[in-house]
C-alpha cells in the first residue's frame, strides 16, 4: 500500500517594510519586503535549493510582502505558477490601516480593567476565531490543498 500522506509547508514572510517603519500594515499600506525580509526570503530559497525541495503548489496572499516572498522562493521549486488568493491574507486592519502603532496604542487604548472585571471578561470569551494563514506550499497534486484551490471548499485554516 502507498502512504498517501501531505506534507504541507507553511512559510511567513520575511520582514517587511511596514514592520521597520513601526506602522501597522494591511492591504493598502503595505508595501513589501525590507532589504533584510528579501535576504531572510533569498535564505529559504537557497535552502530549497540544497535540500531539493519537492513541491507542488505555491500559494501565497495577495499582500505585496507574501507575494515578493513567494516569488523569490519560487525558482528553486521549479514552479512556473504561483497562486495568489486575497482569502490568504492573514489580517484586514480596516481603520488602522496604516497607522503608526504610537497612534494605535492612543486611538485604540482600552481602559485598564479591575482584576475581577478582567476574569469575568476572559470567562465569556468564545472559541478563538480561524485565521488563513500567508503562504501554503502543498507537496501532493491531489491533497486537500489541491481542491481547495479548485473549489475553494477546503480552505486550510490556523485558530488563535
Amino acid at each position: 500500500m502507498t502512504d498517501k500522506k501531505t506534507r504541507v509547508i507553511l512559510i511567513r514572510h520575511g520582514e517587511s517594510n511596514v514592520t521597520v517603519q513601526r506602522i501597522l500594515g494591511g492591504e493598502k499600506s503595505c508595501t513589501g519586503l525590507s532589504e533584510l525580509g528579501q535576504q531572510q526570503a533569498a535564505a529559504l530559497r537557497d535552502r530549497f535549493v540544497k535540500e531539493q525541495a519537492k513541491v507542488d503548489y505555491l500559494y501565497a496572499s495577495t499582500m505585496p510582502r507574501a507575494m515578493e516572498t513567494a516569488e523569490i522562493i519560487q525558482p528553486a521549486l521549479n514552479l512556473d505558477k504561483l497562486h495568489l488568493d486575497s482569502e490568504l491574507v492573514e489580517h484586514r486592519p480596516g481603520e488602522a490601516d496604516g497607522k503608526p502603532y504610537e497612534e494605535l496604542q492612543t486611538l485604540f487604548r482600552r481602559k485598564r480593567l479591575s482584576r475581577k472585571a478582567s476574569q469575568r471578561v476572559r470567562s465569556r470569551r468564545r472559541k478563538p476565531l480561524a485565521v488563513p494563514l500567508p503562504c501554503l506550499l502543498s507537496t501532493r497534486k491531489s491533497d486537500r490543498t489541491t481542491r481547495w484551490a479548485n473549489n475553494n471548499d477546503c480552505l486550510p485554516w490556523r485558530s488563535y
